[in-house]
């Protein structure tokens, strides 16, 4: 039989119905087995999500690393000699370079290739302190005048213009201006203190036999309200406020002020809401800047949760933790616990070490009261070996208040450095730890630790300084003043091993930095 295509038609017609009838009679068989349900997420497995999720935050993906070296001045209560920025959308690192008196530089650094280039020169700068922005924007420094004043000044790196904040009173040597920025870069705090390179055994002997011979003897008995002052410049708006937190909290009027009452050391948040200001005494004083009210944290012991009486808060306060300011009662409310420092402040947690375990204070006003919460570890297992042979610590909150870092130094220098992930038992004291994970080791000192705003950088830093020295000619004067009121310079050196002049100068700093960002 021959095949034509004419008689094929209807057979491949007729096969054609046949698939498509039995594909239909596929598509309809039901499987009761193998249907999805969509069920609600309970708490628990919505917990379970979100921990997952953070986790996958902070997964370590790369480190970098940079050495550079540079030169500073070391006048201030730093640990570290030189301030680095960094912008972490571009990962670009800024490094700030140069001496009082030299060519001042701002370094612009791509740390995933070792690119650098000179992004800004501010010029020959007499400068008494310099810093950088942590996000590398400006340039924040202070310059003497001739007559005895100080020019507070901005550099702005984008658009390479200085900005003139505000003339201070010079006050140097014995107290000088200091200043830190907030963590995001945007405000940053100016305050007076006892001069740091003036060892603290003899800085009152120093202070009151000498101090007389320099102009700023008067500078200081008039300026007596601004030396016990906080001040702040809002860097976007360009606004200058102050803040009297030690005078209204001693009620002072006395003059000329006795720097033991100035603080040794503030530190703030990212955000720069609160300030931790630490008194000579190991007060602390707590500064809410978006009320100007102000908190003494006195020692006290034990680890029990504490409600102190407070003044009722008017209505209007908000959600501000310090309510509005409006109190007839001057009385400050506070806590802390016996063996408590205090490292850092975020923004709703004071953080630090009580018995050389970790940590935290939070503050908040609950109805018309301020309610002060400390927690501290429901195990110490994982701390046991931070006192054995000479270990040091450090506890750092990162910004999102989900981990815990915890950098131990041991006696030879080396550093390890941990991440805890926690929560906080809100019914009770304590802080429930996860299983921490292994960041970093080294064999090197680690000087400063940061985690930046956005949770996505850790910024470790490290210094070796090999060389130190005084300005020959502002020595020269120094011995020549001395003399002339006729004190022996070599009898002091004999009697109290200093040598006096040198210590009422800043010090030349040369030195070898190294930063190793972790990134997440």
């Amino acid at each position: 039989m021959k095949y034509t295509a004419r008689s094929i038609r209807p057979t491949i017609r007729l096969f054609c119905c046949f698939l498509l009838l039995t594909v239909l009679l596929a598509g309809c068989k039901q499987d009761p087995y193998t249907k999805t349900a969509l069920l609600p997420l309970t708490e628990e497995t919505l917990s379970e999500t979100s921990r997952s999720e953070s986790e996958k935050e902070w997964e370590l993906k790369k480190i970098h690393r940079y050495d550079y070296s540079a030169a500073s001045m070391k006048n201030t209560s730093d640990s570290i000699f030189t301030s680095i920025g960094w912008s972490p959308d571009e990962e670009i690192l800024y490094t700030v370079n140069g001496m009082s008196g030299e060519e001042v530089t701002v370094e612009k650094v791509d740390v995933r290739y070792g690119f650098h280039e000179t992004c800004a020169s501010l010029g020959v700068l007499p400068y008494r302190n310099l810093k950088l922005s942590p996000d590398g924007s400006c340039v924040v420094y202070t310059v003497p005048t001739d007559h005895n004043t100080l020019e507070l000044c901005l550099f702005d790196l984008s658009d390479q213009q200085k900005i003139l904040i505000r003339e201070l009173p010079d006050t140097f040597p014995f107290i000088t201006l200091d200043f830190l920025f907030s963590g995001d870069g945007k405000r940053v705090f100016f305050w007076y203190t006892a001069n740091a390179d003036i060892p603290s055994d003899i800085y009152s002997l120093l202070y009151d036999n000498f101090s007389g011979l320099f102009p700023s003897a008067d500078v200081q008995s008039e300026s007596g309200d601004l030396l016990l002052s906080v001040m702040s410049y809002t860097i976007p708006e360009e606004r200058f406020e102050t803040y009297s937190p030690i005078a209204d909290l001693f009620s002072l009027s006395e003059e000329p002020v006795d720097p033991v009452l100035l603080p040794t050391d503030i530190r703030t948040n990212d955000s720069g809401s609160f300030l931790l200001l630490t008194l000579p005494l190991d007060e602390c004083i707590l500064l809410s800047t978006g009320t100007g009210l102000s908190s003494f944290l006195p020692e006290m012991t034990g680890f029990d949760s504490q409600i102190l009486p407070e003044p009722a808060i008017s209505e209007d306060a908000g959600e501000k933790p310090f309510g509005n300011g409006e109190s007839d009662d001057d009385s400050s409310y506070a806590i802390s616990v016996e063996g408590t420092e205090y490292s850092g402040l975020s923004e709703h947690y004071l953080y630090g070490s009580a018995d050389r375990l970790p940590s935290l204070l939070s503050f908040s006003f609950t109805s018309d009261l301020p309610r002060w919460h400390q927690y501290v570890p429901n195990s110490t297992k994982s701390f046991e070996n931070t006192a054995a042979d000479g270990n040091s610590f450090l506890y750092l909150l990162t910004a999102d208040e989900s981990h815990l870092l915890f950098l131990q130094t041991a006696k030879d220098g080396s550093c390890t450095l941990y991440l805890y992930p926690f929560s906080l038992d809100s019914s009770g004291n304590s802080i429930r730890l996860g299983i921490p994970e292994l960041l970093y080791q080294s064999s090197d000192p680690i000087t400063e630790v940061t985690c930046t705003p956005d949770n996505h950088h850790i910024i470790l830093r490290s210094q070796d300084v090999h060389s130190t020295e005084v300005d020959s000619a502002q020595y020269q004067t120094l011995v020549e003043c001395f003399e002339a009121y006729g004190y022996d310079l070599e009898f002091l050196y004999k009697m109290y091993g200093y040598d006096f002049p040198s210590l009422l100068i800043p010090s030349r700093i040369r030195a070898d930095y190294q930063v190793t960002i972790l990134a997440f």
